[in-house]
């Protein structure tokens, strides 16, 4: 049976997933509002399914147009009533008071547009900054700090540097390198920022300040997690994107011929490149700047 295209039930998060024109409907109206509010940060997929993504979305124009604690609050819960949709779907039915509240929350939505354009960009210069540090001695996870200086800025860099930033002890650091950065960067990542598998987690949930984006809009400031042991093993490597054809990694090769995913240094690599394909990409990963 066909759903109609109007609100008329309450979407909830559920496995499998909800759908339906209606959701699809939804989806269609916020990617519009996105896209008039340059809001480009957000992956929204039109496909009818009512996931993590599409809720997410939800809740952050939500926030955009004015509307009170009562409907963000059971977004936040997982739940979008009919009435909630009705305002997402027609921003123009808004009280005064809603429209009230979107005017004081132009300045802060102005400051997050300007960390998701600017915080990128100095993630990525201090990983290029980072060109060249390797482990020493070689193969001990480990290796001497040194100071660097990024757009002004002074940091303590270096392999036990960027472990010892989230706490670790010598441990495979690829991802303690590109999070050090992302966070440097004023990235609002939380959780286990060390390990690939979690950090996919939390894009899949859109939780802890991450996103999960579709492969090809990665961009600069994103976190390319790869499989390079095979599809049928876990991720095994992140990376910090440079730009969508170039990863800066850590604890990869200065080569195409020695270990991606445990070479001992940060260096940049190509995507695709003689070492790797799009095919490796398990996920890319999007850490919200604010």
């Amino acid at each position: 049976m066909t759903l109609p295209t109007r609100p008329h039930r309450p979407l909830h998060l559920t496995s499998p997933l909800t759908d339906g024109n209606d959701v699809r409907g939804l989806q269609e109206a916020l990617a519009a509002e996105l896209s008039h509010h340059k809001i480009d940060w957000l992956p929204l997929s039109v496909d009818g399914d009512f996931g993590p993504q599409t809720l997410h979305a939800a809740r952050f124009f939500s926030w955009v147009i004015g509307l009170g604690r009562g409907h963000r609050k059971r977004i936040k819960a997982g739940v979008l009533p009919e009435a909630t949709q009705r305002l997402l779907r027609n921003p123009q039915t808004r009280s005064k008071l809603e429209r009230r509240r979107e005017k004081r929350r132009q300045p802060r939505l102005a400051q997050i547009r300007k960390a998701q354009s600017e915080g990128p960009a100095f993630a990525a210069a201090g990983a290029r900054a980072c060109i060249g540090i390797t482990e020493s001695p070689a193969g001990s996870n480990s290796g001497p700090d040194r100071t660097i200086i990024v757009q002004g800025k002074r940091f303590t860099v270096g392999v036990s540097a960027f472990e010892r930033y989230w706490g670790l002890g010598p441990c495979y650091w690829c991802l303690c390198f590109a999070c050090f950065w992302v966070k440097q960067a004023g990235g609002k990542i939380a959780g286990n920022c060390a390990y690939s598998v979690a950090i996919e987690g939390y894009a899949r949930n859109h939780e802890n300040g991450w996103v999960q984006v579709p492969i090809g809009e990665r961009r600069q400031g994103d976190i390319s997690i790869w499989k390079f042991d095979g599809h049928s093993s876990p991720s095994d490597h992140g990376e910090l994107v440079d730009d969508p054809h170039q990863d800066i990694g850590g604890n990869t090769s200065a080569d195409d011929g020695g270990s991606q995913s445990n070479g001992g240094g940060v260096f940049p690599k190509s995507v695709p490149g003689p070492a790797r394909s799009e095919a490796q990409l398990s996920m890319v990963c999007r850490p919200l700047y604010s």
